[in-house]
């Protein structure tokens, strides 16, 4: 079993994935980019940039 980083919420600064409370890897970074995540709250404020930046998706994989 993994041990949680930190019981808050933490976003990724790059591919602004939200990890719930007690969800966020050990290392504190994003399991699909590898950047050290920040807490949740105020991040958007550190991040005035971000904030109106359109959302990317992940394609769906072709079967």
């Amino acid at each position: 079993m993994t041990k949680v980083a930190k019981e808050e919420e933490m976003i990724c600064p790059k591919c602004q994935k939200v990890y719930m409370a007690g969800q966020a890897p050990a290392n504190a970074s994003c399991e699909s980019c590898g950047i050290t995540l920040e807490p949740l709250e105020g991040f958007y404020d550190r991040h005035p940039e971000l904030k109106d930046a359109p959302e990317q998706f992940t394609k769906p994989e072709n079967d």
